[in-house]
């Protein structure tokens, strides 16, 4: 299954859509900033229920944000520095990422093999991410991966 984002979308903009291959929306992203909470980002299906959201977490020394599908925590991503180049790890489902996350060209690697890839489309898709899933299973979950690093990243551009 491929999924689309805009490139700028994610960085950019409050709310933003997430298309098939036809071009139909599939999923809305609303980002929400709360002064007491910080930022959480929603994820919809175009019914406009809620499937998920992405909490980030105040206190701590790194970038990290938990995941929450169906009102339940269900994981957590955490900057992980062990190198020059930062790690990012999706604990509670032993996902690691891997891959060029500047150029956003990665993927999404658990336990059973490749979860999602990213990169840039070609050609007239070529200001937008292409998301391919090996599985529908953790569409919610890597959807929220994705915004959550490209968040992290754009905040670290800004400073």
């Amino acid at each position: 299954m491929k999924l689309y984002i805009k490139e700028k979308a994610i960085s950019v903009m409050d709310k933003f859509y997430v298309r098939n291959e036809k071009g139909d929306k599939k999923y809305e992203i609303r980002r929400k900033f709360e002064p007491a909470i910080g930022l959480k980002l929603h994820i919809l299906d175009m019914d406009g229920n809620e499937l998920g959201y992405i909490k980030e977490k105040n206190i701590s020394l790194r970038p990290k944000f938990r995941i929450f599908t169906g009102g339940e925590h269900t994981a957590t991503i955490t900057k992980k520095v062990v190198s020059m180049r930062p790690k990012y790890e999706v604990e509670e489902l032993g996902w690691k990422i891997k891959g060029n996350l500047i150029q956003r060209d990665y993927k999404i690697v658990g336990k059973e093999g490749e979860v999602m890839n990213i990169h840039k489309g070609l050609l007239k898709l070529s200001d937008t991410f292409v998301l391919e899933f090996s599985d529908k299973k953790h569409v919610v979950e890597a959807l929220a991966v994705v915004v959550a690093i490209d968040y992290i990243l754009d905040e670290k551009a800004e400073d």
